[in-house]
């Protein structure tokens, strides 16, 4: 891909620019001929993308109830005018297909592709490209089981570290919460991992009783912040 360069334009002739001779098949694109590209996404996080010269893309959540969310969509072959910086107020263009345009703001062209705790890539995310308008069951299902097996990494991750003992507890974050909330499971181990001290004490965001201690609430599944202890005079 050909990458735009920004000329040093006076802006004594920055309105008197000349547009760049795009060939009309690509300033129409018939669909039939160029099928727009759509990227859905199957989870309820919306993702906001800022990919280099082609600005800032936003990838919409999924509403919850829905199968996917309302599509970023592409041109079959996106276009972006530049400055030819010729003095004379010229502009070029650069053209990119859009499916592979799509993969780079996924992020599936990406270093960090492959099924990690911080993968870059946002079909591990449920996040995918089609030419579709409308997803097909298959799209969708392959869609949900990459992000079923992203959260269940990130689950089993969480149950580690709450098996290792309390240094382990305190690197518990809210993504292992939101994992065990999608996959349902109601009591995760760093939920019910009794602290040493006894008793319990009121969650102060749901009012229910937890272990003295615990860092979150099994109840309502939020982390327990406490001030710290004045020292005594």
């Amino acid at each position: 891909m050909l990458v735009p360069v920004s000329g040093n334009a006076s802006s004594a002739y920055a309105n008197r620019r000349t547009r760049a001779n795009i060939p009309s098949m690509m300033k129409d694109q018939d669909p039939k001929k160029f099928p727009p590209i759509y990227i859905f996404n199957t989870y309820n996080r919306q993702h906001v993308i800022h990919h280099g010269s082609w600005g800032q893309k936003l990838i919409p959540a999924c509403t919850p109830g829905e199968d996917y969310s309302t599509p970023l969509i592409l041109k079959a072959i996106e276009i972006q005018e530049y400055d030819l910086a010729d003095g004379a107020g010229n502009m070029g263009f650069v053209a990119e297909d859009g499916i592979e345009l799509a993969r780079d703001i996924i992020g599936v062209n990406s270093p960090g592709k492959a099924l990690g705790l911080f993968t870059t890539d946002l079909e591990w995310l449920g996040v995918f490209a089609t030419t579709n308008q409308t997803p097909t069951d298959a799209e969708l299902k392959a869609a949900k089981g990459k992000l079923s097996r992203w959260m269940r990494m990130v689950y089993d991750d969480g149950a580690k570290l709450a098996a290792s003992g309390p240094k382990g507890l305190d690197q518990i974050q809210e993504n292992h919460n939101v994992a065990a909330q999608f996959l349902g499971i109601k009591n995760p181990p760093w939920l019910t991992v009794l602290p040493a001290q006894e008793g319990v004490e009121k969650c102060p965001q749901c009012l229910e009783e937890v272990q003295i201690g615990a860092k979150f609430c099994k109840h309502c599944r939020q982390a327990i912040e406490r001030e710290p202890k004045k020292a005594k005079a």
